[in-house]
C-alpha cells in the first residue's frame, strides 16, 4: 500500500512544491507508511546505478575491441569483470564527500557485531606478550554478579543484554544510545536444510536466557543437532520466545514442517516392483566387435572374477583406452559425411539452408547467428 497524492496527470511524480522551489530540480518524495516500504525505498536507491564515466566506457570498449571472433564469451566476460571490479566507478557526490571528509552514511543507532562462538580480541601488552579481552558473550555468561546493581539482569537473554548494557573497565554500564546487535555466525532457518541444527543452536544462544556456560542453553547436555532442535522447539512454546524471537509465528510453523519431514522419512518404505530400470538393462548389454550389435551378456557373469584377469596398471589405463576408442569412432564417422538431399527438405529447412549457403558463399567476414528449432 502507498499514498498517491492528487494530480492532473497520472505520470507526475509525488512531489512537494516548497521542496521543488528550494532545490530547483527534479524531486521525488514518498511517504513512508510502514516498515517494508522503508526497506524497499532504501534498497532501490542504494542499488541504483550511477551514470557510467568515460574511463569505464573506454575500459569496456578496449576489452571488446581486443577480443577476436575466436574468443569465447567466458574469457571476454572475465576481462570485463577484472576491469570493472579492479577500480569501482565513483560518482561526483561520493568523490566530494571523500575530499571534504564528510560522512557518507549517518544513522540514529549504532550497529554492534559480536560472535556467538566466543571469539576474543587479542591485544599486545607493554611487555610484548599477548592478552585476550573477555568478549560480550563472556560478560553475559557471568552477568549474575551484577544482579544487585541491575535487578533482573539474570533473566534477560543475550540480545536483550547486549542491546541495553556494555562492558567497561569497572564492569558493565547502561547504554544511553540505541544499538542494533548483529550476531554471527548465521545459518539457514529451513528445516529441510543440512544446517538446521546449527541454526537452532545459535538461536538458543541469542534468545533463551542461560548462565555460566553455553551448554546451559540446551540443558547442560552434550551438543548435537537433535539436542539443539529439541530444545529450540521447546523454547518456542514459552511466553519469552513469543515476546523476543523475531517472526515467532513463522518459527512455530517451521516446527510442524520439521516434524512432518521426520514422519515422512520414518514411513518411507522402498517397495520392489520387480521391474528393471533402464540403466540395469543397458548394463547387461555387451557390444560384439564384429557385428557392432548389442547382445545380452550371460546372467552368471562375475565382475570380481573378470577383474582378476587384468593387472592394476591395465585397469588404471582403461579410461585412456576408452577415450582412444571413442575418438577413433568419431573420426570414422566424420570421414564420410551423409549426403543431403535438398529436394526432400521442407519449407523451413530450405529457408535455413539458403541463408547458410548465401552467407558461406558471400564475401563477408561477419559471424552468422541463427536460432534453429525442431
Amino acid at each position: 500500500m502507498k499514498v498517491v497524492t492528487k494530480r492532473n496527470d497520472n505520470r507526475l511524480n509525488n512531489h512537494q512544491r516548497l521542496q521543488l522551489q528550494g532545490w530547483r530540480a527534479n524531486c521525488d518524495i514518498q511517504v513512508i507508511i510502514d516498515y517494508h516500504s522503508c526497506l524497499e525505498y532504501i534498497a532501490k536507491y542504494a542499488s541504483k546505478a550511477e551514470k557510467i564515466s568515460s574511463v569505464a566506457k573506454e575500459a569496456f570498449t578496449s576489452v571488446l575491441c581486443e577480443s577476436s571472433n575466436q574468443n569465447n564469451g567466458k574469457s571476454t566476460l572475465r576481462k570485463l569483470m577484472m576491469k570493472a571490479v579492479g577500480q569501482r566507478d565513483m560518482s561526483i557526490q561520493e568523490v566530494m564527500h571523500h575530499i571534504l571528509s564528510i560522512k557518507l552514511v549517518s544513522s540514529s543507532f549504532q550497529v554492534i557485531t559480536t560472535s556467538l562462538d566466543g571469539s576474543r580480541k587479542v591485544q599486545l601488552t607493554a611487555d610484548g606478550s599477548l592478552n585476550t579481552e573477555p568478549s560480550l558473550l563472556d560478560t553475559y555468561a557471568g552477568r549474575a554478579i551484577y544482579e544487585t546493581d541491575f535487578p533482573g539482569i539474570s533473566n534477560c537473554n543475550f540480545t536483550e543484554f547486549a542491546s541495553n548494557h556494555f562492558q567497561s573497565k569497572k564492569g558493565i554500564k547502561k547504554r544511553t544510545s540505541p544499538v542494533v546487535i548483529k550476531a554471527y555466525p548465521n545459518y539457514s532457518s529451513s528445516p529441510k536444510g543440512p544446517s538446521y541444527g546449527l541454526f537452532c543452536r545459535y538461536q538458543l544462544l541469542r534468545y533463551k536466557p542461560w548462565q555460566h556456560s553455553v551448554d546451559n542453553a540446551w540443558g547442560d547436555k552434550e551438543g548435537s543437532d537433535s539436542v539443539y532442535i529439541d530444545n529450540w522447539h521447546s523454547f518456542l512454546q514459552t511466553p519469552n520466545a513469543k515476546q523476543f524471537v523475531p517472526n515467532w509465528l513463522q518459527q512455530i510453523n517451521s516446527i510442524s514442517e520439521y516434524v512432518n519431514q521426520i514422519i515422512d522419512k520414518d514411513n518411507f518404505t522402498e517397495t520392489d516392483t520387480g521391474e528393471r530400470e533402464e540403466w540395469m538393462i543397458i548394463a547387461d548389454l555387451k557390444f560384439n566387435e564384429k557385428t557392432e550389435q548389442p547382445c545380452v551378456n550371460q546372467t552368471d557373469f562375475n565382475i570380481a572374477e573378470d577383474r582378476s584377469f587384468y593387472t592394476t596398471e591395465q585397469i588404471g589405463d582403461m579410461p585412456h583406452w576408452i577415450d582412444q576408442q571413442k575418438n577413433a569412432i568419431i573420426q570414422q564417422t566424420n570421414a564420410t559425411p551423409v549426403p543431403i538431399e535438398i529436394n526432400k527438405m521442407n519449407y523451413n529447412q530450405r529457408v535455413a539452408f539458403n541463408i547458410i549457403r548465401d552467407h558461406s558463399l558471400g564475401n563477408t567476414n561477419d559471424q552468422l547467428f541463427m536460432i534453429l528449432t525442431g
